[in-house]
Formats: structure tokens, sequence, C-alpha cells
């Protein structure tokens, strides 16, 4: 979703990447964990060369397009 880097109107985040053992502190796994989910395209990644790397800003998105709201209790 990268566009012109001229500076107008660019959705990039540029927050410096977080590593696959930044993202398994964050979320609580072990890197191998984070892996599973690079290999099977269940977190959105970029490679960097032949280095896996996030956005925190996809990486929030993907939590909330993952979270499971609680259910209503019932009366």
């Amino acid at each position: 979703m990268a566009t012109k880097c001229d500076g107008t109107d660019h959705p990039l985040d540029l927050q410096p990447l977080l590593t696959v053992a930044d993202v398994a502190r964050l979320l609580g796994f072990s890197r191998k964990g984070v892996y599973s989910l690079v290999e099977h395209r269940r977190i959105p990644f970029i490679k960097v060369s032949n280095r896996v790397r996030f956005s925190r800003t996809d990486v929030v998105a993907w939590l909330q397009e993952n979270r499971v709201p609680a259910m209503e209790k019932s009366p």
C-alpha cells in the first residue's frame, strides 16, 4: 500500500519496523510461534531482503481484526 515518497499523502508507517522478537514479546508468543504465523500468512509482514519485519500499525490492526468480543450476558 505504499505510494510516492515525495511527502504528499502517503500512508507509509514511518515508525521503526518491528523484528520477530519484538512481535513475539508484544504478543506473548515464542519466536517460533511468530514465524509460524508468517509461514501461514496469518499476520501481515514485510520482507526486507531475507528478513521478516512488521509495521507496528499493521500488527495493532491485525490484533483488532482478530479480536473476539465477549458474549453479552443473558438476563
